[in-house]
């Protein structure tokens, strides 16, 4: 059939195409089917491209589990009852805040959605999330708040932060909203405000004195990121412990799962363990293995960990005499303490002070005679501490250094229970303990004579007003001038009563594998921070589709609505 103009053009597009393909000539024939598989190329590309910017999204390959390894030995993970860092840790993670602290220090919004404060700033309002739940499901309300606040400033609880929580006071509205006063502006109140919330229903009518082999303790209900899993405990010691996603948490965490190993390693085991059990973070202090430098790195940060000598005229008077404890004061070399006995694991300190740490005291009065150099006789001290290797050595070193001025020094080694009834009673001679002055509330809580009713706290059983007036001032100030002054003050008051010895400032390390995605600053305010930073377990990624990553969610929805 012959076609026309006219007969052409009645053809439909794709005949019409396809007859023009067939009338070009070979070489305008290779040039067109260049073009069309270019512009093929180009469309799959662009395409791919659409996907890759606004269908999927970046994830980390291997996040599924984070193994750690610590010698330390957790007894409770209960907010209200955690003593050691290992303790802290892990309460952090499964225990969620009204505010949690972010990388850079600042507080932002947890478990409360809205916090408006009044124009005095003595009233807070606060609005929970209306996606806030425990591990089992109940709903976070109100009451639950109200109840793990209360309970933190019961005199029952032996908490040593307790003093940060004195003077907030609440009141209901209804389950999700209520009022928080203050008598002063609070510098601390953003972080008191982080401590994670307990279950009113879980803890009510439980023992105390029980808390830490019951089942609240080992398997609580949970308000953070993660809820127990399993543990192992052999002779009554827990040796590992898993926790998983708690997905009633508004936010999913990066890792899945959490692997805790509390094992206390010989140097020569360490490298073996790690391999065979594939440790991406190892929290010991005082191991220096021998590891494959490509894949793990230590890394060293400050803590505010500060070991003292504290003395106790009551317990024995001739502690009571000033220039005895001056004497005993200037005779301990902290700096060989620090370079040969903790081989260089610590800082120099001469201050517990929390903004003045490593600052030489600045009344350095010559050594007079003492009682000690005096006296014909021998005057005995017993030194209580906590039984570890690095102690056992600083007790060896005091003793001998004391041993040339007329004083035998005994050793009283404890394990951590007897070490907490000693504090708790101040039933010691001369105690070596570390006190850890994270913020002025704590300060407080060891200083303040006016915790003299509550054995313990005040541990170095230092009563003066002016002393008093200025931890007030400090707790509740709001500028750095009046700080600078009442600390000034402070710390003028102490160096020339001497009622403790600081020796050094504990410096800690690390271990991590160099994929774990984890910054740690040079100076840790806190140590039960030190997990917070964790973002991805490893650098490498993945790229998920977002409509999967939906599906997952609704999956997780439906979950919480099944099991609600």
């Amino acid at each position: 059939m012959l076609l026309n103009k006219n007969t052409f053009n009645s053809l439909s597009v794709i005949k019409r195409l396809s007859l023009t393909i067939k009338t070009l000539s070979p070489e305008k024939s290779f040039y067109f089917f260049s073009a069309f598989i270019i512009l093929i190329l180009f469309i799959f590309i662009c395409f791919n491209l659409y996907i890759k910017n606004n269908l999927t999204y970046t994830s980390p390959k291997y996040n599924q589990e984070l193994n750690i390894q610590s010698s330390d030995k957790i007894k409770t993970y209960t907010p209200l009852f955690a003593r050691t860092r290992i303790d802290y840790i892990v309460s952090n993670l499964l225990f969620a805040g009204l505010l949690k602290k972010e990388d850079n220090g600042s507080y932002v919004s947890d478990l409360a959605q809205n916090l408006q404060k009044s124009d005095d700033g003595l009233t807070i309002n606060v609005t929970l999330r209306d996606d806030i739940y425990f591990s089992n499901g109940d709903p976070i309300t109100t009451d639950d708040v109200i109840y793990t606040y209360e309970k933190i400033q019961d005199y029952n609880i032996d908490n040593p932060y307790r003093p940060r929580y004195e003077g907030l006071e609440f009141e209901k509205l209804d389950d999700k909203h209520f009022n928080i006063r203050v008598k002063k502006s609070y510098s601390q109140l953003e972080k008191a405000l982080s401590l994670g919330i307990i279950s009113k229903t879980e803890y009510t009518g439980v023992n105390v004195q029980n808390l830490a082999i019951s089942d609240n303790n080992l398997t609580p209900i949970t308000s953070g990121k993660y809820k127990v899993k399993t543990f192992n405990i052999n002779d009554n010691v827990m040796t590992s412990l898993t926790l998983e996603n708690n997905y009633y948490y508004h936010t999913l965490p990066y890792h899945k799962y959490i692997n805790f190993y509390f094992t206390d390693l010989a140097d020569s085991d360490f490298q073996k363990y790690f391999s065979s059990n594939d440790i991406d973070l190892s929290l010991d202090t005082n191991k220096n293995p021998t590891l494959d430098q490509e894949v793990y790195e230590t890394i060293g940060y400050d803590t505010s960990i500060t070991s003292t000598i504290y003395l106790n005229p009551s317990k024995i008077d001739i502690l009571s005499k000033k220039q005895n404890r001056e004497y005993l004061y200037k005779i301990i070399d902290r700096e060989y303490l620090v370079k040969n006995i903790l081989n260089g694991n610590a800082t120099v300190t001469y201050d517990i002070l929390p903004t003045s740490k490593n600052t030489y005291s600045q009344n350095q009065a010559d050594i007079s005679l003492t009682t000690f150099t005096k006296s014909s006789s021998t005057t005995n001290l017993t030194l209580s501490f906590l039984n570890t290797d690095n102690n056992q050595k600083i007790y060896s070193y005091l003793r001998d250094k004391m041993a040339g001025s007329n004083i035998s020094l005994q050793s009283n080694p404890v394990d951590q229970d007897e070490l907490q009834s000693i504090i708790k009673n101040r039933d010691f001679e001369m105690l070596l303990s570390g006190s850890d002055i994270e913020d002025i509330s704590t300060l407080y809580s060891f200083l303040h004579s006016s915790q003299k009713n509550a054995p313990g706290l005040n541990i170095t059983n230092y009563i003066s007003k002016e002393f008093d007036k200025n931890t007030e001032i400090l707790r509740y100030a709001t500028n750095t001038i009046t700080s600078n002054i009442a600390q000034e003050a402070m710390r003028s008051e102490f160096y020339s009563e001497y009622p403790y010895i600081p020796l050094y400032s504990k410096r800690s390390e690390i271990i991590k594998n160099k994929e774990l995605n984890i910054n740690i600053s040079p100076y840790l305010e806190r140590e039960s921070d030190l997990l917070s930073d964790i973002q991805n377990s490893y650098t490498e990624t993945e790229r998920l589709y977002t409509l999967l990553q939906k599906y997952s969610e609704i999956i997780i929805k439906v979950n919480k609505i099944i099991h609600r």
